[in-house]
């Protein structure tokens, strides 16, 4: 009986052993198994740069359209307010303040060129970082900017007592 014992015992760890190293994979197989699974991962980190750099594409060209329009703006204005300076009846204190409004719309419009000049200047190719400290600058000056022209423009419709922006007050 015991040699019945013994030999189904060694019967038992002789085909577990052969088991067990039929369900390993072979050093190939796992240097492929890695190579494949690396090269998911490289794929993705590829695929997540385009989409980030498309990303800063649009969030890029939407600053630098805002940017744009308010300079447009500050341009008209500039315009209007240099030909009001050209007049020559104009009285002290009218020209005064005409000159004053020249000074601030020259002051902004430098700090939206500025910007713009900034916003153009990195590229897709820059580090991420970098792309998103000039992309918060930016919208702060634009905030900044655009709050001070909504402020200019309700005076002007305050001191006219007309809607020049058409904004209903």
């Amino acid at each position: 009986m015991k040699a019945i014992t013994r030999s189904t015992w060694m019967a038992a760890a002789l085909c577990g052993g052969i088991l067990l190293t039929g369900c390993s994979e072979t050093p190939a197989e796992q240097a492929e198994g890695t190579s494949d699974e690396m090269q998911k991962i490289a794929d993705d980190a590829a695929n997540t740069e385009v989409r980030t750099s498309l990303d800063w594409e649009k969030q890029r060209n939407q600053i630098l359209a805002d940017l744009r329009d308010l300079r447009d703006g500050i341009d008209k204005q500039l315009g209007t307010t240099s030909a009001e300076l050209a007049k020559k009846d104009l009285k002290a204190d009218e020209r005064a303040k005409h000159e004053a409004m020249k000074v601030e719309l020259d002051r902004e419009k430098g700090l939206v060129d500025a910007s713009i000049a900034e916003v153009e200047g990195i590229g897709t190719d820059a580090a991420p970082a970098d792309r998103e400290t000039v992309r918060v600058k930016a919208e702060q000056t634009r905030d900044e900017v655009k709050t001070w022209w909504d402020k200019v423009k309700e005076e002007q419709d305050r001191h006219t007592e007309s809607d020049y922006d058409k904004d209903g007050h």
